[in-house]
């Protein structure tokens, strides 16, 4: 057998990208909502009762919810709605969906049914906004082979990876949110706040198909017996006031009507642990001194204390407190372990065991759980998410559905009766669920909550999606967010988790008040979906499993003895511990060979005694290589060997679905773990390490070793796939300072490329720039082409000096190349679109030629025109020609509106039009790149509507080439601004006539410690030279050599440079050589959006607010610069009273005032802006004895003296005159 080579790792790194989409936690979620979520919702709802006449019923019940398919070729029923022109139209992209409704009529006599008939039938549901690039996606409809060339063809772009919905013509996606786990216990130390609170064991109970929520919370406190404190175990639980003692609500939960204190306590400890025993007797004592010794008595006092919420609360008077308090303990207090009675005795092993728990903490015998554990977090992404919204709108839905039945009374008699419940169900359908989804999809607005009851809201969860740049589209849609506020001084949540290595990247969070609350999926992560299949299935493999004839796994009710099994947070049983490694061994055997589904975790924790089987869905998950060890009588390593082997990946490689292969090979090729299974496995990190430890086994077997092998379970792909999308951009980023790592993954989606092919058909209305001359990076890591950043690269190779040159780039400024900038650095084009819409209420209003919005020339009976002059520019249909300049105050888009009276009436005045028209302004210059008119369809789900809008959107194009003032950075963190352009002459160069097109200042390295910048520049000098690319990836050894930096330098020396990059250069000013070596050779650099054009802001004196009468604020406004504290402190530092003066009253509110010298405060007049000595100003204070003098000061000073005294406080002026 061949020997498993670097080369064969990356074979298998192809496979798993072939396979696994970019945005495939997104998509995957959203299929599994389609294809499972809808109908289970449907089919979970209550039926539609309708009792329409006296003795006649009418049942509706939801069996399936499926798209609804056109009877022509599939892509056909896309032909009105592809996703590319959902963004021209406004329009939300989603496709129609049925519901099969199976109805039910019945006819009553006295006191039977007498006549009863069943029939289904399909109807038209609503439109539910589809996610680009999911499984019924038009993008999807094709051959894969053809597929890129017909999303060509479809004005799509071939590299879109889709993730995300377009709602209203924004492209929205949905962040995936952090949530606790549920139906698992966390044990944590009690409140440092309540002293009396010891330890507390949390559980929140759920069943999200249907609604069901309970959160219980056992507590080690101390109560006060009558004579002293002890600790005893409360539970705390929804529906009581006050705590309940644990053996109260044990004694309720009990089986049968008498019991005995050992079977209680033996709930507590199976094991009969006297210490454990010893302190659950306090609480048991306590019980008994009250005088509970029975579940009748028990379940009295309980009921007395119950208080049943909203939903449970029971209108039948004939139903005791009794039933009322056993109905609510059936039904919901921990709902996933059964809604019946049958389950009561599982529901009290259950909190004893979470008893057990605070009592072991109590004792020292158990440590405290870890509430930033990535084991205890679920993913909510766009299925989990939907599946909430939906089951909300659907429970609105069928509620309203039933009231317009029956309000309207149809009778079972009539012929169209099938049509009238179609239509019905469709208009119902559209305006509370199609709606209500663009809704929470446009503000991020989520409802969330149970049926039935007032739902909280989420915000944020939906975004517009950033086309910023290829990589800044991708990283949003991987990108999740704990939902903690940023203004949160908790450390834990931020920091680095040692149970995320390989599920979130260690290098891209944001900077500032959000760092380590929003994080990123590495490019291994995967999100298990969950599937009820495979639980039925792995609920038979645990009951039906048997060592030599006998049935391992007892219930509880059989034993509460040995080794736990929990399934999905459910106490499911007990085995030996004999018996655990066995099953646990059986059901990984399972898993491989495709019996259950790979995504299910199973952990085996000897120490807690604990089984756990996890399929639940939001867990991550990622692929490891699994070994086969084998284990000698000395309990040595004797033999440790890969699965899989090149045969293996050969044979991968010739199938459709080569990476499922891997997965679900019997052979146990490739396993996927999650952060509790990881726990239980010892993961060797890569493989050079394992190729070592082989060599120390080959010692072992010669009887010669110093060391003992460790017992590797696993083995990484390659550790670069811990980093994100953007994080495996950099390259040698294993060789930099941490946080520069950090500042790259923010800057890298921030660069200026090409974020999609089509972006000649897209009219973004967010500002994009789009680089000229893109190139392929000369350093590249192994994982670029999968990010495709080969394909749509952002920043070009510049000949880079790290040198000091003339002060112009002092601190981290950029002495740039004029020339190279002439012939094309850097270049790029900034494109904003600008939109005008018409509304028209009636498509009547059109043929009668009334006065209506229209998009033309605003010449024709307008008044007070935006530009006179448009006529010499524009059309008749109201836009310039593709490619005419535009200039700041020109009309890009001539609109006008009828013009309308006091009363809001329309024509009262006569025809005529008001100007309406989009100018250009904010020193905007450019070329019309791009028109089209379209008509709209926001909102719109059918194209019967009366109403009529269309839009017109002109894109408009302005080159940019780069300025004084422009950033630039590299892969690596060092940002810097230009701070001087050079002809190309006066700048320094080498022997061979080499001069750098930016020159960085030295002293950005050895503070910043970027050696990855080094090797970089290394490593492309030699890839230039060789005409090669050199391969960055991190974590990778070099062909050659120890290091990278022995082999890079080896191969720049026989290319026939100084090894380390340094070469003499001569001065462009005096000929003269330099007298110190410098640092040349290309380096990727990247352009960032914030370009000088953009920041420029002046201002004469405009508009100001009415209240303070400063300036407006903000750019896009004219508003006016505002001077702030650490401005004023620089101007006192130079002494420059004067400007400051300036700068605070006269450039912003100064105002002339007449104040009454006698008392002191501002005078009233007539007119303040005709204030001179002739006037008759009036104090009405002094009155004739008042004495004015005309002061100037700041407007907000007068408001400010007129808010203190509405406070009751006067403020007087003193006036000092000469």
């Amino acid at each position: 057998m061949k020997a498993f080579t670097s080369k064969d790792l990356w074979d298998v790194v192809d496979l798993f990208f072939k396979s696994n989409n970019l945005a495939l936690p997104q998509i995957a979620s959203y299929d599994d909502f389609l294809n499972v979520s809808l109908t289970q919702i449907a089919a979970d709802a209550p039926p539609i009762i309708v009792d329409v006449e006296p003795k006649s019923r009418k049942e509706y019940k939801f069996t399936r919810v499926t798209l609804r398919v056109l009877k022509i070729y599939p892509a056909e029923q896309f032909a009105k709605n592809k996703p590319n022109d959902c963004r021209l139209q406004n329009s939300t992209y989603a496709l129609n969906f049925n519901a099969r409704v199976q109805i039910t009529t019945q006819n009553f006599g006295d006191e039977e049914v007498l006549k009863e008939r069943t029939f289904n039938m399909e109807c038209p549901l609503c439109p539910i906004p589809m996610l680009l690039n999911s499984a019924h996606c038009y993008t999807n409809q094709f051959p894969l082979k053809h597929i890129r060339q017909q999303r060509v063809r479809n004005d799509e772009c071939p590299f879109d990876e889709g993730g995300y919905f377009i709602v209203n013509g924004s492209e929205k996606t949905l962040i995936a949110s952090e949530v606790n786990r549920s139906n698992r216990i966390t044990v944590l130390q009690g409140d440092a706040k309540n002293p009396k609170e010891l330890i507390s064991a949390k559980v929140v109970s759920s069943v999200p198909e249907r609604a069901l929520y309970c959160k219980i919370d056992v507590k080690l406190e101390y109560v006060n017996d009558g004579a002293q404190k002890q600790p005893m175990l409360m539970c705390y639980m929804p529906g009581f006031d006050t705590p309940i003692n644990v053996f109260i609500l044990m004694m309720v939960l009990f089986p049968g009507d008498s019991f005995t204190d050992q079977q209680l306590l033996q709930i507590i400890s199976p094991d009969n642990d006297p210490e454990i025993i010893n302190v659950a007797k306090l609480s048991y004592q306590f019980c008994i001194n009250q005088g509970i010794n029975s579940p009748a008595r028990a379940l009295q006092l309980i009921s007395q204390q119950f208080k049943p919420v909203l939903q449970e609360a029971i209108s039948d008077q004939t139903i005791t407190e009794l039933m009322k308090t056993k109905n609510h303990f059936a039904t919901r207090f921990l709902p996933h372990i059964g809604t019946d009675q049958a389950y009561n005795y599982q529901k009290c092993a259950f909190i004893g065991y979470m008893s057990n728990l605070c009592i072991q903490c109590h004792l020292n015998k158990r440590g405290f759980d870890d509430r930033d554990h990535w084991g205890s977090k679920r993913l909510q992404l766009a299925g989990s998410l939907l599946h909430d919204l939906f089951r909300r709108c659907f429970g609105d839905f069928c509620g309203s559905v039933a009231k317009e039945i029956q309000r309207k009374k149809i009778s079972f008699q009539d012929d169209n009766q099938e049509q009238i419940f179609r239509n019905q169900f469709k208009i119902t359908a559209v305006n509370l669920i199609s709606k209500q989804l663009c809704s929470s999809l446009a503000t991020g607005n989520w409802r969330t909550g149970r049926v039935g009851q007032n739902a909280g809201k989420k915000t944020g969860a939906s975004q517009n999606l950033v086309r910023l740049s290829y990589a800044a589209a991708i990283s949003q849609i991987r990108r999740t967010t704990s939902g903690i506020e940023e203004s949160s001084k908790a450390i834990g949540p931020r920091i680095l988790h040692g149970t995320q290595f390989g599920y979130l990247c260690p290098a891209e969070t944001p900077e500032g008040a959000k760092v380590g609350l929003v994080k990123n999926f590495s490019l291994q992560c995967r999100i298990s979906v969950g599937c009820k299949e495979n639980d039925t299935k792995i609920k038979q493999i645990l009951k039906n499993f048997q060592y030599e004839g006998e049935i391992c796994l007892k219930n509880l009710s059989q034993s509460l003895q040995g080794v736990k099994v929990f399934f999905n947070g459910q106490w499911f049983g007990c085995v030996k511990l004999e018996h655990a490694k066995l099953l646990t061994r059986h059901l990984k055997e399972c898993r491989n060979g495709g019996r259950i589904s790979f995504e299910t975790s199973i952990s085996y924790n000897e120490e807690a005694k604990e089984l756990v089987v996890a399929s639940d869905s939001g867990r991550v998950l990622r692929p490891l290589f699994a070994l086969t060890n084998e284990i000698n009588k000395d309990k040595l390593l004797e033999n440790s060997k890969l699965n899989i082997c090149r045969d293996d990946i050969e044979q991968a490689m010739k199938k459709q679905d080569g990476w499922e292969y891997l997965i679900k090979n019997e052979r146990r090729l490739i396993e996927y773990l999650d952060p509790y299974e990881e726990e239980q496995s010892l993961i060797c990190t890569d493989l050079m390490t394992f190729n070592k430890n082989q060599e120390i086994i080959q010692q072992i077997r010669s009887g010669n070793y110093s060391l003992i092998p460790p017992t590797y379970t696993h083995l990484e792909i390659h550790p670069c796939l811990i980093l994100s999308a953007i994080s495996a951009l950099i390259p040698f980023p294993d060789h930099n300072q941490a946080p520069r790592n950090l500042f790259q993954a923010s800057m890298g989606k921030q660069a200026v490329g090409i974020y999609a092919l089509n972006f000649e058909k897209r009219f973004d209305t967010q500002g994009i720039n789009i680089i000229h001359y893109p190139q392929k990076p000369l350093t590249q890591t192994r994982t670029m082409k999968y990010v495709k950043f080969t394909d749509l690269p952002a920043g070009e190779n510049l000949v880079v000096a790290i040198a000091i040159y003339t002060g112009f780039n002092q601190e981290d400024s950029l002495i740039m190349s004029h020339a190279s900038v002439d012939r094309g650095l850097m270049r790029c084009w900034y494109i904003l679109s600008h939109e005008a819409t018409c509304e028209i209420e009636s498509r009547s209003d059109l043929s009668k030629r009334d006065l209506v919005q229209k998009i033309c020339r605003p010449v024709d009976n307008v008044i007070h025109p935006l530009d006179r002059n448009c006529e010499k520019y524009l059309q008749a249909d109201g836009m310039g020609k593709i490619g005419q300049s535009i200039r700041q105050g020109s009309i890009v888009i001539g609109k006008k509106e009828p013009k309308r009276d006091s009363y809001d009436r329309i024509g009262a005045e006569g025809n005529l039009y008001e100007d309406c028209s989009t100018i250009i302004k904010n020193d905007e210059i450019g070329y019309i790149d791009n028109i089209v008119l379209a008509r709209e369809k926001r909102d719109n789900y059918s194209d019967d509507s009366g109403s009529l809008s269309y839009s017109a959107k002109v894109k408009v194009r302005s080159n940019r080439p780069p300025q004084i003032g422009d950033k630039f950075s590299s892969r690596h963190g060092q940002k810097g601004t230009v701070g001087m352009l050079y002809r190309q002459e006066d700048l320094p160069f080498t022997y061979n006539g080499v001069t750098p097109d930016i020159i960085v200042n030295p002293h950005a390295i050895p503070s910043r410690m970027t050696i990855g910048q080094l090797l970089e520049c290394v490593g492309s000098k030699v890839g230039a030279m060789l005409g090669q690319i050199v391969d960055g990836t991190p974590f990778e050894p070099p062909v050659e050599g120890d290091s990278h930096e022995d082999y890079l330098t080896s191969k720049l020396f026989k290319c026939g440079f100084q090894k380390h990059g340094y070469e003499a250069t001569f001065c462009g000013f005096t000929g003269k050589i330099l007298n110190y070596r410098v640092f040349i050779g290309p380096t990727f650099y990247q352009r960032l959006k914030h370009m000088v054009l953009d920041k420029v802001s002046a201002r004469a004196t405009g508009t100001v607010t009415t209240l303070t009468h400063q300036p407006l604020e903000g750019r896009q406004r004219y508003g006016g610069m505002r001077i702030g504290e650490m401005e004023r402190d620089t101007f006192i530092a130079h002494g420059a009273a004067a400007v400051l003066r300036d700068r605070l009253m006269f450039s912003s509110d100064g105002t002339d005032f007449l104040l009454c010298k006698t008392c002191g405060m501002i005078a009233w007049h007539a007119d303040q802006k005709k204030i001179s000595t002739l006037s008759q100003p009036k104090c009405y204070v002094c009155d004739d004895k008042a004495e004015f003098c005309l002061v100037t000061m700041p407007y907000v000073c007068k408001l400010l003296v007129q808010e203190v005294q509405a406070m009751g406080v006067q403020m007087k002026f003193e006036v000092q005159t000469e």
